[in-house]
């Protein structure tokens, strides 16, 4: 009745297992190539950039080709992403708009939370007042039966 503890898993569960067990190394293994175009360089117009390939790698005849720009490799037909460029600038607009929205929401529900501790704390002023009038009240008729008192107790003898 007892089962090894492979049979308990499927395929699947260990492949699994094995990928997360490989996934801090897989995290932190460096980039298989690097890539040359990625990087800036600084720019300079009395210098071209070097070949990517050297020249000793061209086999064969080499053409002479057209093109509307000698110092770019490709020639781009104008389209209407050229004649409306998006406007970086209204983007960082709305994304500070965005958090002038949050901070205002924020301020708000202060505000909000500020206004109803407020009228708890008028509620519980108000029940205050009318439990020191009443100990007021309640104090005046003790003193006035004191006096009362008193008056029957030591007023008639005298």
């Amino acid at each position: 009745m007892t089962q090894s503890f492979d049979s308990l898993f499927t395929m699947e569960d260990t492949e699994v297992a094995n990928i997360l067990l490989e996934l801090p190394r897989l995290i932190l293994r460096p980039p298989r190539s690097s890539c040359t175009w990625g990087c800036r360089r600084k720019r300079s117009v009395f210098t071209s950039s070097p070949p990517l390939f050297p020249s000793s790698a061209v086999v064969g005849p080499v053409e002479n080709v057209v093109s509307s720009s000698p110092d770019t490799p490709l020639s781009f037909c104008p389209s209407e992403a050229d004649e409306k460029p998006l406007p970086l600038p209204p983007k960082k607009k709305a994304s500070s708009v965005n958090i002038l929205k949050r901070k205002k929401e924020q301020l708000l529900e202060m505000v909000e939370d500020f206004t109803h501790r407020n009228e708890l704390l008028k509620r519980d002023i108000e029940i205050e007042r009318k439990l020191l009038d009443q100990q007021l009240a309640e104090n005046l008729e003790l003193k006035s039966k004191k006096q009362k008192l008193n008056y029957f107790l030591f007023g008639f003898n005298s």
